[in-house]
């Protein structure tokens, strides 16, 4: 697994949960590689693209802090209106970040907030 010297049972642990942390990142990755647009941008200068993965992360921490427990209402609400799903499975697992996506993108199609209304009318 590693090729770090473990010389306790800690250290090997640590290890363990390093890798654990490690896959949170990957997944946190995928989702904005998939999700939000980021599989091929074609820019050609490092400050451009370091701009577009700040709104990125501004993008993604909005996403999270939908999940918290004091918007869960808000949360279930959305999901049940712009992407419901029924079953035993949707009751027993957390919240997948692509259904808020969805979910957004079908509230903010049908009911575009004040600003983009205007952005789109002229």
């Amino acid at each position: 697994m590693t090729n770090e010297p473990l010389t306790t049972l800690d250290d090997a642990w640590n290890i363990i949960f390093a890798y654990a942390r490690r896959w949170q990142v990957e997944m946190a990755l995928r989702f904005e590689k998939a999700e939000l647009g980021m599989a091929s941008p074609r820019l050609q200068k490092w400050e451009t693209l370091c701009k577009l993965w700040q709104v990125l992360a501004l993008v993604y921490a909005f996403l999270l802090s939908l999940l918290d427990w004091r918007f869960t209402s808000v949360c279930h609400w959305l999901l049940q209106y712009g992407c419901p799903r029924t079953g035993k499975w949707r009751q027993t697992v957390l919240t997948p970040l692509y259904r808020l996506v969805e979910a957004l993108g079908v509230l903010w199609t049908t009911h575009p907030p004040p600003l983009l209304q205007r952005l789109n009318s002229g």
